[in-house]
């Protein structure tokens, strides 16, 4: 919630220690969507597959183009 701009977002997933982008065009079903809040800002959904995803999880983050 709270994105500047309806920019296509960047997606980075923390991965052994470091922020690397998400490519949600690799992996099949993977997508986002930006929707306007009403409020001139923005906010993004995405599903990533979370099968074989063990119990601590993934974290991921979206950073906002229009900053």
């Amino acid at each position: 919630y709270g994105l500047s701009d309806y920019a296509k977002p960047v997606i980075e997933e923390y991965v052994n220690g470091a922020w690397v982008v998400y490519d949600t065009t690799f992996h099949p079903y993977d997508g986002y969507m930006v929707y306007n809040d009403g409020d001139g800002t923005y906010s993004v959904a995405f599903c990533v597959d979370m099968t074989g995803v063990g119990e601590n999880g993934r974290t991921f983050r979206v950073v906002d183009q229009g900053a």
